[in-house]
């Protein structure tokens, strides 16, 4: 949704939407969506070729960086072969994969750290082993010296261990009212989970905003998330 921006008043403008999360609401004078392209990257790497322009090194490396992140470093099952190639020829054009691995996985501050080994701390796993949650709140960040911006990629933490096919990671946004963001793996479609509140986004990572108290948000999110896991189960077999 054109929201998502964190930009006021685009709505005055002449807008085009170019997405690939399922659930976008269509919000553009242009809506140009492709739910198989693995990163919206991808798409606007399409709009500079079709606009017959030279791919420079910044937007190279702006497509790579979009890349990288938006298949959660390769990880999600929307991957294919043209999201590779346009890689190919974004390093072609100058882009730098160390650097730009570096620059962003590897420039966390001391705050972030400590934050982060606070909401591990919090780890729970469901008796099967197969689903994990973890939660912060404002408290933990003060506490810390870390921030919610210091957040990015620490819900994938807890999908490193084998057994656990999905993570529920519950942030305090204000009072009474949580974020939560879900990460899977394989054919467990979170998506279905977020879009049950209002969410969305990929089939392995999506999110949505819950109203209640901690334990009221994850009474209702942890069930519908192991039945999400069930049916992924259920279909394999």
């Amino acid at each position: 949704e054109l929201a998502r921006t964190g930009v006021a008043g685009l709505e005055r403008f002449f807008v085009i939407n170019i997405d690939h999360h399922a659930g976008n609401a269509m919000y553009g004078a242009v809506n140009w969506f492709d739910g198989g392209a693995a990163a919206c990257g991808e798409m606007v790497f399409d709009v500079i070729r079709s606009l017959d322009v030279p791919l420079t090194k910044e937007m190279a490396m702006h497509v790579y960086v979009a890349i990288l992140t938006d298949t959660g470093s390769f990880h999600f099952s929307s991957l294919s072969p043209r999201t590779f190639d346009i890689c190919r020829q974004a390093l072609e054009a100058g882009a730098d994969p160390v650097w730009v691995a570096r620059t962003v996985y590897d420039s966390n501050s001391i705050g972030r750290i400590r934050l982060s080994s606070a909401i591990l701390s919090t780890l729970e796993v469901d008796p099967s082993g197969r689903l994990a949650t973890i939660r912060v709140d404002r408290g933990m960040a003060r506490a810390t010296g870390g921030s919610y911006d210091d957040l990015e990629g620490l819900i994938n933490e807890p999908l490193t261990v084998k057994s656990v096919l999905a993570v529920a990671f519950f942030k305090e946004w204000e009072p009474g009212v949580y974020r939560v963001s879900f990460r899977s793996k394989g054919e467990v479609d979170v998506r279905s989970v977020a879009q049950q509140f209002g969410g969305g986004g990929h089939k392995n990572a999506s999110g949505c905003t819950v109203a209640g108290d901690l334990a009221a948000v994850c009474a209702q999110v942890v069930p519908l998330a192991l039945a999400a896991i069930e049916r992924a189960a259920l279909a394999n077999t």
